[in-house]
């Protein structure tokens, strides 16, 4: 039911392998594909090597899964034995579980019949954002294209026939991450995400596989999600974050650039390209305190 990471990786263009994990570049951050869970063992001079022939600012990967009490680097993922709807600790979140369900059929979908269903979603959505639309031609080559990936499966929530919520889901590693999630907000009345998250979950663990997540602690701004899917039984998972700097991120970096940038009007001048500066500093702060080792788990 699961995708290796390393025979997913087979279908992935861009990818370097150390010591025979996957690594692929996101943005100018080199990262593993495999899953945070999966023990890796970093050659740092190896790694080295390959930013600089990925061109990548900065390396950076999880390590010590669910090791600490508490960490300032971690995960937000479901990875209850027993979900259901009654082990919800948030009364709220029951409450949209429960709404959702009665309202929403969630189910599968396939590729082909996904495209069109969710185009008009993914479009509604970009335009709030302020972003730039695919064309439907265009959406439908990025759906084909994510359904030769193995480990891909496509999700959606239905609300009177109507496709009200999806999410597109990589299972991979013996686990699950929540890629693109989007939903019309003309039926958030009838909490079809809630319906949808829950039924994923519930479906997946109830497999055997160990947890879905959303993925990391976000850097460039809270989002609102992830408050959300703690109401829903997913919760924060306390790991480690390594980092590898190139040599023009450690000049950023020794320079001070996101202190001083920010009483310089920086942010004005450099737009969105302020906003990853100001990332890159959080993920420094936060590498930072593993200087002293958080407390580990007994």
């Amino acid at each position: 039911m699961s995708t290796d990471a390393r025979e997913y990786a087979k279908h992935v263009p861009g990818v370097v392998w150390l010591d025979g994990v996957p690594w692929h570049l996101y943005g100018r951050a080199l990262m593993p594909l495999a899953m945070p869970h999966i023990p890796i063992e970093v050659d740092r001079a190896g790694l080295r090597e390959a930013m600089a022939q990925t061109k990548a600012l900065l390396a950076c990967w999880t390590t010590h899964w669910n090791g600490y009490d508490d960490s300032e680097w971690w995960w937000v993922a479901c990875d209850q034995d027993e979900y259901d709807v009654e082990t919800v600790t948030s009364p709220a979140g029951r409450q949209s579980i429960r709404k959702g369900l009665r309202s929403c059929s969630v189910s599968r979908v396939e590729a082909a019949e996904f495209r069109s269903l969710a185009y008009p979603i993914q479009r509604a959505a970009l335009v709030r954002y302020g972003a730039k639309p695919p064309t439907e031609s265009e959406w439908a080559g990025h759906v084909d294209h994510l359904s030769s990936y193995p480990g891909t499966e496509f999700w959606g929530a239905f609300y009177d026939g109507h496709l009200a919520a999806f999410v597109i889901c990589l299972v991979i590693d013996g686990a699950v991450d929540l890629g693109s999630a989007k939903s019309d907000p003309d039926f958030h009345k009838h909490e079809p995400n809630a319906a949808l998250f829950y039924t994923v979950c519930k479906h997946y663990l109830g497999n055997g596989l160990g947890y879905v997540t959303n993925g990391s602690r976000t850097l460039s701004h809270p989002t609102a999600i992830n408050a959300y899917l703690e109401k829903l039984g997913f919760r924060k998972i306390p790991c480690r974050v390594e980092v590898e700097l190139s040599p023009v991120a450690k000049a950023i970096h020794a320079a001070g650039l996101v202190t001083w940038g920010r009483y310089a009007g920086f942010s004005k001048l450099l737009g969105a390209r302020w906003s990853q500066i100001e990332s890159f500093g959080k993920l420094m702060s936060i590498a930072r305190t593993f200087a002293v080792e958080p407390r580990p788990r007994d």
